[in-house]
This record gives C-alpha cells, sequence and structure tokens, in this order.
C-alpha cells in the first residue's frame, strides 16, 4: 500500500496530554496518647493523587511493613494531617505503625514509626 501527498497537501495534528492519576503521597507521623492497650496514630495525606481518596487511616503490626490486612483504624476526609485510634494493643509489645490512603488507583503508604506499648501497673504494700 502507498500513499502520496502531493505538494498542495498540508494538514495540522494537535493533541493534549493530561497526567492521568496516581497513587496518594501519604507521610507517617509520630504515635501519640500511647496508653494501656490503646495509641493514637497519626499521619498526612499530601495528595490523592488526582483521584478522590476513599479510604484513609493507619495500619498496625508486631511485624514490619504493616498493611491493611493487618490491624487498621480508618479516619474521616480526604487530603490534610489525621489522627486514628489503635485499640486492642497488647501489653510490652513493639508495633509497627504506617498511615494509608487509598483512591481508584491503588493504596499507598507512608513510612514506618515504632512504638511499645507499655502498661503500668501497681501495687499497695500492706503493713
Amino acid at each position: 500500500m502507498t500513499y502520496a501527498i502531493t505538494d498542495d497537501w498540508w494538514g495540522m495534528a494537535g493533541m493534549s496530554v493530561v497526567a492521568g492519576p496516581t497513587t496518594p503521597v501519604v507521610s507517617t507521623s509520630v504515635v501519640t496518647d500511647v496508653a494501656p492497650n490503646t495509641a493514637t496514630g497519626n499521619g498526612v495525606v499530601i495528595s490523592d493523587g488526582g483521584t478522590l481518596i476513599t479510604e484513609r487511616g493507619v495500619c498496625w503490626s508486631t511485624s514490619a511493613s504493616p498493611t491493611i490486612s493487618d490491624g487498621k483504624a480508618t479516619a474521616a476526609g480526604t487530603t490534610g494531617p489525621f489522627s486514628a485510634s489503635m485499640t486492642g494493643l497488647s501489653d510490652n509489645t513493639p508495633y509497627y505503625v504506617r498511615a494509608y490512603a487509598t483512591n481508584a488507583i491503588d493504596t499507598y503508604y507512608g513510612g514506618e514509626v515504632t512504638f511499645m506499648n507499655y502498661q503500668v501497673k501497681s501495687s499497695w504494700i500492706g503493713a
């Protein structure tokens, strides 16, 4: 098959390129309010990746690199800072925590932070 372009033929083509949605950008902040069996996980959704955030929160585990398949607590909202209450924690146990956000593309995790949940027990010695 051949195609010939004559001298009097001309044309113009144009297109716009728009970046598609990507994964959210999330940062994990330090764990606060550590108490017996509970703590507060904190994070920031910096960017929604161009698609609505459908879930955000923190996930935790006693093993490194926790995912939403492990323990998780959700927080309302889309972008910006958030906090979520982690419950059912065991005494004297190190935990790994990551903030996360999910959009239509994927779930993205922030960096990992660690903390240890201590329960202080006291007893009175009577005379």
